[in-house]
C-alpha cells in the first residue's frame, strides 16, 4: 500500500508540474540543425583557347618542305566559390585543380610556290560543372533545406594545330 500511495503522489506533482509551467520541455531552440554536404561532377562540354599564331612562310618562288614545332603549356583553371573544400573537390573530379600538362608538337609539311603559310595553335580544355549541394535538416520539425554552389572546372586536355594558306 506504501508504493501504490507514493506513485499516486509522484502522478500528481508531475501533473501539478506540468500544468504550472514549471516542467521544461525541449523547445525548438534547443534542436540544432544537422549539416552534411553532397558533390558531384557532371562533363559538360570541351572549350577552347583563341588561336595564336606561331609562325609565319611568307609567300616565296620557292617549293619545298617547312618544319614546325612548339611546345606550350596549358593548366587547369576553375571559377566560382569551393564550399566544401579543394580536396573534396580533387577527389570528386580525379585530378588536381593545379594541374598542368606541356604539350609539344612537330609536323613537317609540302609548300606551294607564292603561298603565305600561318602556323596557329589553340589551347583545348575538358568543362566539369562540379555541384557542392548543403542539405540542412531541422532536427526539431525534420524540414530539409538544399542550397547549392556550383564551380566550373577547365581541365586541360592539350592543343589543337592549324596551318592556314592565305
Amino acid at each position: 500500500m506504501k508504493d501504490s500511495l507514493k506513485k499516486v503522489i509522484v502522478g500528481i506533482l508531475v501533473v501539478t508540474l506540468v500544468f504550472s509551467g514549471m516542467v521544461l520541455l525541449p523547445s525548438k531552440a534547443d534542436a540544432a540543425p544537422v549539416t552534411r554536404w553532397e558533390t558531384t561532377k557532371t562533363y559538360t562540354n570541351m572549350a577552347y583557347g583563341s588561336w595564336e599564331t606561331q609562325g609565319v612562310r611568307k609567300k616565296s618562288s620557292s617549293t619545298g618542305k617547312v618544319s614546325f614545332s612548339v611546345s606550350t603549356k596549358v593548366s587547369t583553371s576553375y571559377s566560382g566559390t569551393i564550399k566544401v573544400g579543394i580536396p573534396k573537390v580533387e577527389s570528386v573530379l580525379g585530378f588536381k585543380l593545379s594541374s598542368s600538362a606541356t604539350y609539344k608538337f612537330t609536323n613537317t609539311w609540302d609548300v606551294k610556290k607564292n603561298v603565305t603559310y600561318k602556323v596557329q595553335t589553340r589551347k583545348r580544355y575538358k568543362v566539369y560543372s562540379v555541384k557542392q549541394s548543403k542539405i540542412t535538416t531541422d532536427s526539431w520539425t525534420g524540414q530539409r533545406t538544399v542550397s547549392n554552389y556550383y564551380v566550373t572546372v577547365k581541365k586541360n586536355d592539350g592543343i589543337d594545330v592549324r596551318a592556314l594558306e592565305y
